[in-house]
Protein backbone atom coordinates (compact mmCIF):
# COMPACT_ATOMS: atom_id res chain seq x y z
CA UNK A 1 0.00 0.00 0.00
CA UNK A 2 2.84 2.52 0.95
CA UNK A 3 4.13 1.65 -2.36
CA UNK A 4 1.19 2.38 -4.59
CA UNK A 5 0.85 5.95 -2.79
CA UNK A 6 4.61 6.57 -3.69
CA UNK A 7 3.85 5.74 -6.81
CA UNK A 8 0.84 7.79 -7.02
CA UNK A 9 2.48 10.99 -5.64
CA UNK A 10 5.02 10.32 -8.47
CA UNK A 11 2.08 10.10 -10.86
CA UNK A 12 0.03 12.50 -9.93
CA UNK A 13 2.18 15.56 -9.57
CA UNK A 14 1.63 19.35 -10.22
CA UNK A 15 1.01 21.05 -13.54
CA UNK A 16 -0.07 24.33 -14.84
CA UNK A 17 -1.23 25.12 -18.21
CA UNK A 18 -2.04 28.01 -19.94
CA UNK A 19 -4.53 28.37 -23.01
CA UNK A 20 -3.54 30.87 -26.05
CA UNK A 21 -5.32 32.22 -28.59
CA UNK A 22 -3.97 34.27 -31.12
CA UNK A 23 -5.68 37.24 -32.87
CA UNK A 24 -6.37 37.42 -36.74
CA UNK A 25 -3.72 34.69 -36.92
CA UNK A 26 -3.90 34.56 -40.69
CA UNK A 27 -4.52 38.23 -41.14
CA UNK A 28 -1.22 39.28 -39.26
CA UNK A 29 1.62 36.86 -41.25
CA UNK A 30 4.05 38.97 -42.44
CA UNK A 31 4.87 37.79 -46.24
CA UNK A 32 8.77 38.01 -46.22
CA UNK A 33 8.49 35.54 -43.17
CA UNK A 34 6.36 33.46 -44.90
CA UNK A 35 9.03 33.39 -48.11
CA UNK A 36 11.61 32.81 -45.20
CA UNK A 37 9.86 29.79 -44.08
CA UNK A 38 8.98 28.44 -47.36
CA UNK A 39 13.21 28.05 -47.97
CA UNK A 40 13.68 26.89 -44.25
CA UNK A 41 11.28 23.72 -45.62
CA UNK A 42 13.14 22.96 -48.22
CA UNK A 43 10.65 24.70 -50.63
CA UNK A 44 12.74 25.72 -54.29
CA UNK A 45 13.66 29.16 -54.61
CA UNK A 46 11.55 30.19 -57.40
CA UNK A 47 8.62 28.83 -56.12
CA UNK A 48 9.05 31.22 -52.00
CA UNK A 49 10.12 33.95 -54.61
CA UNK A 50 6.74 33.88 -56.55
CA UNK A 51 4.82 33.18 -53.35
CA UNK A 52 6.20 36.13 -51.88
CA UNK A 53 6.11 38.23 -54.75
CA UNK A 54 2.61 37.55 -55.64
CA UNK A 55 1.37 38.68 -51.93
CA UNK A 56 3.43 41.73 -52.01
CA UNK A 57 2.23 42.84 -55.24
CA UNK A 58 -1.42 41.53 -55.35
CA UNK A 59 -4.34 44.04 -55.66
CA UNK A 60 -7.06 44.54 -53.17
CA UNK A 61 -10.27 45.00 -54.05
CA UNK A 62 -13.55 45.53 -51.98
CA UNK A 63 -16.71 42.97 -52.86
CA UNK A 64 -20.50 43.84 -51.73
CA UNK A 65 -23.61 42.83 -52.70
CA UNK A 66 -23.49 46.05 -55.25
CA UNK A 67 -20.59 44.65 -56.82
CA UNK A 68 -16.59 45.14 -56.86
CA UNK A 69 -14.93 48.21 -56.16
CA UNK A 70 -13.00 49.70 -59.20
CA UNK A 71 -10.58 51.51 -56.76
CA UNK A 72 -8.08 49.04 -55.10
CA UNK A 73 -5.17 48.90 -52.20
CA UNK A 74 -2.25 47.05 -52.65
CA UNK A 75 1.16 46.63 -50.37
CA UNK A 76 3.77 49.84 -50.07
CA UNK A 77 6.45 50.40 -47.55
CA UNK A 78 4.57 53.24 -46.09
CA UNK A 79 1.37 50.87 -45.87
CA UNK A 80 2.43 47.50 -45.55
CA UNK A 81 -0.75 44.96 -45.83
CA UNK A 82 0.11 41.62 -44.19
CA UNK A 83 -1.41 38.41 -44.36
CA UNK A 84 -1.72 35.94 -47.38
CA UNK A 85 -5.35 36.78 -48.54
CA UNK A 86 -8.87 36.64 -47.06
CA UNK A 87 -9.77 33.09 -47.98
CA UNK A 88 -6.45 31.98 -49.28
CA UNK A 89 -6.21 28.14 -49.34
CA UNK A 90 -2.62 28.39 -48.77
CA UNK A 91 -2.86 30.38 -45.53
CA UNK A 92 -3.13 27.24 -43.51
CA UNK A 93 0.23 25.78 -44.66
CA UNK A 94 2.22 28.86 -44.45
CA UNK A 95 1.02 28.85 -40.74
CA UNK A 96 1.89 25.74 -40.46
CA UNK A 97 5.58 26.50 -41.11
CA UNK A 98 5.79 29.49 -39.54
CA UNK A 99 4.33 27.86 -36.24
CA UNK A 100 6.85 24.52 -36.80
CA UNK A 101 9.47 27.01 -36.45
CA UNK A 102 8.36 28.70 -33.52
CA UNK A 103 7.80 25.57 -31.81
CA UNK A 104 11.05 24.44 -32.60
CA UNK A 105 12.82 27.34 -30.64
CA UNK A 106 10.46 26.96 -27.72
CA UNK A 107 10.94 23.58 -27.26
CA UNK A 108 15.26 24.59 -26.55
CA UNK A 109 14.46 27.94 -24.39
CA UNK A 110 11.08 26.58 -22.53
CA UNK A 111 10.93 24.41 -19.34
CA UNK A 112 8.14 22.27 -20.60
CA UNK A 113 6.47 19.53 -19.70
CA UNK A 114 7.83 15.91 -18.40
CA UNK A 115 5.73 12.65 -18.36
CA UNK A 116 7.54 9.52 -16.47
CA UNK A 117 6.30 6.20 -16.04
CA UNK A 118 5.50 5.69 -12.43
CA UNK A 119 8.35 3.11 -12.35
CA UNK A 120 10.36 5.79 -13.67
CA UNK A 121 11.31 3.37 -17.09
CA UNK A 122 9.95 5.77 -19.62
CA UNK A 123 10.06 9.78 -20.01
CA UNK A 124 8.15 11.76 -22.55
CA UNK A 125 8.63 15.52 -22.59
CA UNK A 126 6.47 18.02 -24.72
CA UNK A 127 6.93 21.90 -24.57
CA UNK A 128 3.67 23.02 -26.20
CA UNK A 129 0.75 21.89 -28.41
CA UNK A 130 -1.45 23.30 -31.28
CA UNK A 131 -4.25 23.50 -33.57
CA UNK A 132 -4.24 26.30 -35.85
CA UNK A 133 -4.09 29.25 -33.56
CA UNK A 134 -4.95 27.59 -30.25
CA UNK A 135 -2.20 26.63 -28.30
CA UNK A 136 -1.36 25.69 -24.94
CA UNK A 137 1.82 25.94 -22.30
CA UNK A 138 2.27 23.59 -19.59
CA UNK A 139 5.06 22.63 -16.95
CA UNK A 140 5.17 20.51 -14.30
CA UNK A 141 7.50 19.66 -11.61
CA UNK A 142 8.72 15.79 -12.16
CA UNK A 143 11.04 16.35 -9.22
CA UNK A 144 8.36 17.57 -6.84
CA UNK A 145 11.01 20.63 -5.87
CA UNK A 146 8.31 23.49 -6.83
CA UNK A 147 5.62 25.01 -4.73
CA UNK A 148 2.77 25.70 -6.99
CA UNK A 149 3.48 29.22 -6.52
CA UNK A 150 6.92 28.85 -7.88
CA UNK A 151 5.39 26.53 -10.59
CA UNK A 152 3.31 29.24 -11.62
CA UNK A 153 5.99 31.73 -11.99
CA UNK A 154 7.68 29.10 -14.34
CA UNK A 155 4.81 28.92 -16.32
CA UNK A 156 4.49 32.59 -16.69
CA UNK A 157 8.38 32.49 -17.73
CA UNK A 158 7.43 30.13 -20.53
CA UNK A 159 4.10 31.95 -21.77
CA UNK A 160 6.00 35.16 -22.04
CA UNK A 161 8.29 33.19 -23.92
CA UNK A 162 5.64 32.17 -26.46
CA UNK A 163 3.85 35.72 -26.79
CA UNK A 164 7.65 37.38 -27.55
CA UNK A 165 8.19 34.67 -30.33
CA UNK A 166 4.12 35.00 -31.90
CA UNK A 167 4.53 38.94 -31.45
CA UNK A 168 7.76 39.27 -33.55
CA UNK A 169 6.66 37.28 -36.08
CA UNK A 170 3.61 39.34 -36.41
CA UNK A 171 1.65 37.64 -34.28
CA UNK A 172 -0.36 38.92 -31.04
CA UNK A 173 -2.14 37.12 -28.16
CA UNK A 174 -5.53 37.67 -27.25
CA UNK A 175 -4.77 38.07 -23.50
CA UNK A 176 -8.75 38.46 -22.88
CA UNK A 177 -9.65 35.01 -23.85
CA UNK A 178 -6.18 33.34 -22.46
CA UNK A 179 -6.61 31.47 -19.15
CA UNK A 180 -4.57 29.36 -17.26
CA UNK A 181 -5.27 26.25 -14.60
CA UNK A 182 -3.26 24.99 -11.92
CA UNK A 183 -3.78 21.46 -11.43
CA UNK A 184 -2.55 20.19 -8.11
CA UNK A 185 -3.36 16.89 -6.64
CA UNK A 186 -4.76 17.21 -2.51
CA UNK A 187 -5.36 13.58 -0.97
CA UNK A 188 -7.81 12.95 1.97
CA UNK A 189 -7.37 10.96 4.77
CA UNK A 190 -8.20 7.76 3.23
CA UNK A 191 -5.64 8.57 0.36
CA UNK A 192 -8.50 9.31 -1.84
CA UNK A 193 -7.12 12.00 -4.34
CA UNK A 194 -9.05 15.59 -5.87
CA UNK A 195 -7.55 18.57 -7.92
CA UNK A 196 -7.12 21.41 -5.27
CA UNK A 197 -9.77 24.41 -5.75
CA UNK A 198 -9.03 27.68 -7.36
CA UNK A 199 -9.18 29.62 -4.07
CA UNK A 200 -6.56 27.60 -2.51
CA UNK A 201 -4.28 28.23 -4.81
CA UNK A 202 -4.24 32.78 -5.15
CA UNK A 203 -1.16 32.80 -7.89
CA UNK A 204 -1.90 35.47 -10.47
CA UNK A 205 -0.46 34.86 -13.79
CA UNK A 206 0.94 38.33 -15.54
CA UNK A 207 1.68 38.48 -19.12
CA UNK A 208 3.35 41.41 -20.93
CA UNK A 209 1.76 41.63 -24.67
CA UNK A 210 3.76 43.44 -27.63
CA UNK A 211 5.39 46.78 -26.75
CA UNK A 212 3.50 47.44 -23.95
CA UNK A 213 5.91 47.03 -20.69
CA UNK A 214 2.39 47.19 -18.26
CA UNK A 215 1.66 43.43 -17.79
CA UNK A 216 -1.91 42.19 -17.83
CA UNK A 217 -3.18 39.51 -15.44
CA UNK A 218 -4.23 36.16 -17.26
CA UNK A 219 -7.85 34.48 -15.96
CA UNK A 220 -7.35 31.72 -13.70
CA UNK A 221 -10.06 28.98 -14.13
CA UNK A 222 -11.11 26.22 -11.69
CA UNK A 223 -10.10 22.58 -12.08
CA UNK A 224 -14.45 22.17 -12.53
CA UNK A 225 -14.56 25.68 -15.25
CA UNK A 226 -14.98 23.76 -18.49
CA UNK A 227 -13.48 25.26 -21.98
CA UNK A 228 -14.21 24.56 -25.41
CA UNK A 229 -11.72 22.14 -27.40
CA UNK A 230 -12.39 21.61 -30.98
CA UNK A 231 -16.14 21.77 -30.51
CA UNK A 232 -16.26 19.67 -26.81
CA UNK A 233 -16.49 21.48 -23.84
CA UNK A 234 -13.23 19.87 -21.30
CA UNK A 235 -12.71 20.52 -17.59
CA UNK A 236 -9.91 19.14 -16.05
CA UNK A 237 -11.46 17.57 -13.12
CA UNK A 238 -13.61 15.23 -16.07
CA UNK A 239 -16.52 17.54 -15.23
CA UNK A 240 -19.36 16.93 -17.89
CA UNK A 241 -21.85 19.70 -16.39
CA UNK A 242 -20.63 22.28 -19.07
CA UNK A 243 -20.78 20.07 -22.15
CA UNK A 244 -24.25 18.61 -21.00
CA UNK A 245 -25.48 22.45 -20.90
CA UNK A 246 -23.74 23.23 -24.56
CA UNK A 247 -25.36 20.27 -25.96
CA UNK A 248 -28.84 20.80 -23.99
CA UNK A 249 -28.85 24.45 -25.40
CA UNK A 250 -28.41 22.94 -28.52
CA UNK A 251 -31.04 20.64 -28.44
CA UNK A 252 -33.00 23.21 -27.48
CA UNK A 253 -32.21 25.51 -30.48
CA UNK A 254 -32.89 23.22 -32.58
CA UNK A 255 -36.30 22.12 -30.81
CA UNK A 256 -37.03 25.90 -31.24
CA UNK A 257 -36.45 25.98 -34.95
CA UNK A 258 -38.90 23.02 -35.66
CA UNK A 259 -41.70 24.08 -33.59
CA UNK A 260 -41.54 27.26 -35.27
CA UNK A 261 -41.45 26.46 -39.00
CA UNK A 262 -44.26 24.17 -40.59
CA UNK A 263 -42.53 21.26 -42.39
CA UNK A 264 -42.79 18.22 -43.89
CA UNK A 265 -42.36 14.78 -42.28
CA UNK A 266 -39.03 14.04 -44.79
CA UNK A 267 -37.57 16.94 -44.15
CA UNK A 268 -38.04 16.76 -39.75
CA UNK A 269 -36.21 13.72 -40.22
CA UNK A 270 -33.65 15.27 -42.22
CA UNK A 271 -33.28 17.92 -39.15
CA UNK A 272 -32.92 15.86 -36.74
CA UNK A 273 -30.55 13.56 -38.11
Amino acid sequence: KELTYDLALRTLMSLAMMENDATACFDRMLPSLVTLSLRAHGVPEAVAKLIGTTLVKMRYRIKTKLGISKRHYSHSDEHPVYGTGQGSAGSMAFWLLISTILFGIMSRIAHGLQCSHPLGTETHSRTMEGFVDDTDVAVNDPNQQCSPEQLVKVLQTDAQHWERLLFISGGKLELNKCFFYMLTWQFSDDGTPSLTPKAQLPYPLMIAQGNDAQPTEIKHKDCSESHKTLGVMKAPNQSQVGEIKRLHNKCNTHAQATLSNSVTSSDSTIAHR
